[in-house]
């Protein structure tokens, strides 16, 4: 599946049983009127008509459509990385361990922003995945160094604790059984999962919105909240030691389009700006934030180590 971030809430990449697609920054995230289809799913269970939308989404662009993911300019980078950072952050602090470490599978990754964010952190150990087979051409084009490669979020195609740490990014709320690409991606996880999704709350009720569409489709907007993120892993991993806790954070794109209008797209203003507003407004905001940065540690009493294998081949 492809996502890209809900973009009236959580800003970024970012997003599969659903493809994503994946918007930058400065994306409005406007709605148009939806256009309401007979949800009838393929084989893999996902509906026919959003995989073509996105199959069509990605097939009709280029690479220089996805080149925001590069662009090193540090209001870009602040918008776009903030969040996956915070949360990168707060595993590595409570397992101890580098970012090289890790042997990493990313779901609803689309052309591979993540990937691309991940690998600037040091992971060197990266598998990009997403439903959508236009998007993977892409990210391979994009990232021929990084192993990229077609999977459903919802039936992932790995065997049980195969990846140290599985990643999603504003793509389970693409999908039809949110909390089922959560459970695949506990699974498959042998150590740790981060998950960066809407979080349900005053903010998202204010400014979110409750469907979005892409491409002519539709999807419903699933928000996590840390109660509903326990319930889920303890039913899954019943009375296993685990660590789950959501880094809520306060997090809009609207922050970026007001700093572009009163800055006149002055980058380096944009930046000071957009950083100001985070640091005043993170501490007040941060307890009814609109975003979800939730973080599954498995064992977190033992310490994380590398596993003695190479890394992914592209």
């Amino acid at each position: 599946m492809s996502k890209d971030v809900d973009q009236s809430d959580i800003t970024t990449a970012e997003p599969v049983a659903t493809p994503k697609v994946d918007s930058p920054p400065q994306s409005t995230g406007e709605i148009h009127q939806p256009v309401v289809v007979a949800k009838k799913s393929d084989a893999d269970g996902m509906p026919e008509q959003q995989h073509r939308a996105f199959e069509q989404r990605y097939g009709n662009s280029d690479l220089d459509d996805w080149a925001w993911y590069e662009d090193p300019d540090p209001a870009t980078r602040l918008q776009t990385d903030r969040l996956i950072d915070r949360g990168i952050d707060r595993l590595l602090e409570l397992t101890k361990s580098e970012a090289k470490d890790w042997k990493v599978l990313i779901t609803c990754g689309g052309v591979g922003g993540e990937a691309t964010y991940l690998r600037n952190k040091g992971f060197t150990n990266i598998t990009n995945s997403d439903f959508s087979s236009e998007a993977i051409e892409i990210a391979k084009r994009r990232e021929p160094t990084i192993k990229s490669i077609v999977i459903n979020a919802e039936a992932i195609d790995a065997e049980d604790g195969e990846y140290d740490l599985v990643i999603v990014r504003a793509g389970l709320h693409h999908l039809p059984r949110p909390v089922l690409g959560m459970n695949e991606m506990l699974r498959v996880a042998s150590k740790a999962v981060v998950a960066l999704e809407p979080n349900e709350g005053v903010i998202a009720k204010v400014l979110g919105q409750e469907f979005e569409v892409e491409e002519g489709e539709i999807n419903y907007v699933f928000r996590w909240t840390e109660e509903l993120l326990e319930q889920v892993v303890k039913s899954q991993l019943l009375e296993d030691p685990v660590h789950i806790e959501n880094v809520r954070s306060v997090h809009h794109h609207k922050v970026w389009v007001l700093a572009e209008k009163i800055c006149k797209g002055d980058k380096a203003k944009m930046h000071k700006l957009i950083k100001s507003v985070y640091k005043v407004g993170a501490p007040l905001l941060d307890r009814v934030g609109n975003a979800f940065i939730g973080i599954v540690v498995k064992d977190p009493d033992i310490p994380h180590t590398a596993r003695d294998e190479a890394p992914a081949a592209p």
